[in-house]
């Protein structure tokens, strides 16, 4: 019930974390240790609110941009021998959402989302191979092209009307191009 127009732009800078996580090394004669490493994020894009008040959600939002991810991991053999590896890539995106707005205060709400990304590795994919070790198994990478359904949770503060700032986490939850058993991670 706003004097503004149901629409507007958003443009949001942040930072990527991919978390290490590996239980695929149980049965192997090695340990893989792996560890993020902070990268960037960077999209521009619409929103669209709902002109009539829905009950599940509230406004549409689209954008595209880019974002950077890295890591690094550590493999250590059963003879005690160590080597070290890690990657780097950028990713082009399309992202879609719809959004649910639970309303704290006039100045203060909980938004949350799901959506669907889909993004292209643009530049990087270096794969600094294991440091000081002849060591070779079957190596099995992301492919470029990534299409990913996932949720995210913001913190929504309105400084004035028609203005919001939304710090916000979001977190794939399913993975559908390049499909891996319902595992919404990276693989590298």
């Amino acid at each position: 019930r706003s004097h503004f127009r149901p629409f507007g732009f958003h443009f949001s800078p942040g930072i990527t974390y991919m978390a290490g996580y590996t239980n695929e090394d149980d049965d192997k004669s090695y340990n893989l240790k792996p560890a993020g490493t902070p990268g960037y994020y960077l999209e521009i894009g619409l929103e669209h609110v709902f002109k009539k008040r829905k009950k599940v959600f509230h406004y549409i939002d689209y954008s595209l941009g880019i974002k950077h991810f890295g890591g690094q991991e550590k493999l250590v053999l059963e003879d005690g021998t160590e080597a070290k590896s890690d990657f780097n890539f950028g990713a082009g995106f399309g992202r879609f959402d719809i959004h649910n707005v639970w309303q704290l205060s006039k100045w203060n709400f909980i938004d949350q989302s799901i959506g669907l990304n889909v993004d292209y590795t643009v530049y990087g994919g270096n794969r600094n191979e294991y440091k000081g070790n002849q060591y070779n198994d079957a190596e099995d990478y992301q492919q470029k092209f990534l299409t990913q359904l996932h949720y995210s949770i913001g913190w929504g503060i309105k400084p004035r009307d028609g203005f919001f700032i939304v710090p916000t986490l979001q977190t794939p939850i399913l993975t559908a191009w390049n499909w891996r058993n319902f595992n919404p991670s990276h693989r590298w």
